[in-house]
């Protein structure tokens, strides 16, 4: 089939504009789920979602007016545009567009996937709406600079529809992980581990954790009770401990292969779960800071915002706790979290020490975290006694 197409430009990106048939549409598109592809950043189609758009269509005969989405790369799309001049137009930038010769789905879907769904559910019911025109925006992009689609996919739905947009951060990683070919340094490392973690914790249902970090600061209102740069600023010294007793000098011969964001998603994975479980034990501890569910891990989020304990004091003293007292050589032994368990566990604090605007409170810088951390240890009053013959000893000194 071949149509109309006009081209404009805006800030150096490439666009094309074109109305075509559902049928052809979705026969030359797909969908990038995160995981199940190379270049993956969205969930997979919500069956609900994308039922009641099919139910919208074919019970109530309404519309769908907003433009689908695609994204293409540039040397892919080429050979089938052709310029198209019209007397008395002059730079109209018209193309005909030949969709007939395109044999694979060579088209990405940024936005209207439910949409696309919605109408394939519809066309099985009633093929008319094989036919049924939907307005395309195409966005053309260069083979190196595929992480735009990206961008343009969570500026859509970070600002629009405030959908969940961690995936979107993932794979931003992932993108620049290909690129760049290699994890060259520590640091190269650690980020990409970072995000990967907060991500899986934020992911588990059996996690104080679930739902809990802030992956998207436009969402309102916002959830969760912590963002996800102070999250991962916590956990970064016990990733970095992590990394020397895991991986020691090999970290920088990771060259970029097909199975290397499996490895990274792997560790990251078992970082998620040893996190949750130490955090098993500051909820025994200290349960009245978290908000019951009724029944014990339904996946349902657990944080109270009326308590420092997930907040940046807490989880930085907490972390560096563990970081401080776990040996990561006995990852599967019943006593890794042996002497961090003491430490929870013999805390003099109880559960209104946490009370945000209680005796925890202006504890928000490094040295705030480090105090936080030694008050968990031995209570406020030895601390206090601590900070006292401190005092006392460096005034000796002077004198």
């Amino acid at each position: 089939m071949k149509f109309i197409t006009q081209k404009y430009t805006q800030n150096n990106q490439e666009f094309y504009s074109i109305v075509m048939p559902f049928k052809e549409v979705n026969r030359i598109s797909k969908v990038l789920v995160y995981g199940e592809t190379e270049y993956g950043y969205q969930r997979k189609p919500d069956q609900k979602h994308y039922l009641g758009i099919k139910n919208s269509l074919t019970q109530d005969g309404e519309s769908l007016p907003t433009s689908i989405i695609l994204s293409v790369n540039k040397d892919e799309v080429s050979n089938y545009l052709t310029s198209l001049s019209i007397d008395g137009h002059e730079n109209s930038n018209l193309f005909e567009f030949d969709s007939e010769q395109i044999k694979d789905k060579i088209f990405r879907i940024v936005d209207g996937q439910h949409r696309i769904y919605g109408l394939d559910e519809a066309s099985k019911e009633n093929q008319k709406f094989l036919d049924f025109p939907l307005n395309v925006i195409i966005v053309v992009t260069e083979d190196d600079k595929r992480y735009k689609e990206v961008v343009l996919f969570r500026d859509i739905n970070s600002k629009a529809k405030k959908l969940k947009t961690d995936l979107t951060l993932l794979a931003m990683y992932n993108y620049e992980l290909i690129r760049q070919q290699k994890l060259s340094t520590e640091d190269d490392l650690i980020k990409h581990l970072l995000v990967r973690t907060v991500h899986f914790l934020n992911e588990n249902d059996k996690s104080v954790w679930k739902s809990a970090i802030q992956f998207d600061i436009h969402e309102q209102p916002v959830q969760g009770i912590i963002g996800v740069a102070a999250m991962t600023n916590s956990i970064k010294p016990l990733v970095k401990k992590y990394i020397s007793g895991q991986w020691g000098d090999v970290r920088g011969d990771l060259t970029y292969s097909n199975d290397i964001i499996e490895l990274l998603n792997n560790h990251a994975d078992t970082l998620a779960q040893i996190i949750s479980e130490a955090w098993e034990h500051v909820e025994s501890k200290w349960t009245g800071c978290f908000e019951s569910t009724g029944t014990l891990f339904k996946g349902e989020p657990r944080y109270n915002k009326s308590y420092y304990i997930q907040k940046t004091t807490g989880t930085n003293a907490i972390h560096s706790i563990l970081e401080e007292n776990i040996n990561f050589e006995k990852i599967g032994d019943s006593d890794l979290f042996g002497k961090y368990a003491v430490v929870i566990n013999n805390s003099p604090l109880e559960t209104e020490d946490w009370a945000v605007g209680g005796r925890l409170s202006g504890l928000t810088s490094k040295s705030g975290f480090s105090k936080a951390k030694r008050i968990i240890e031995i209570g406020f009053e030895k601390y206090e006694l601590e900070q006292a013959e401190k005092r006392r000893e460096k005034e000796e000194k002077r004198v």
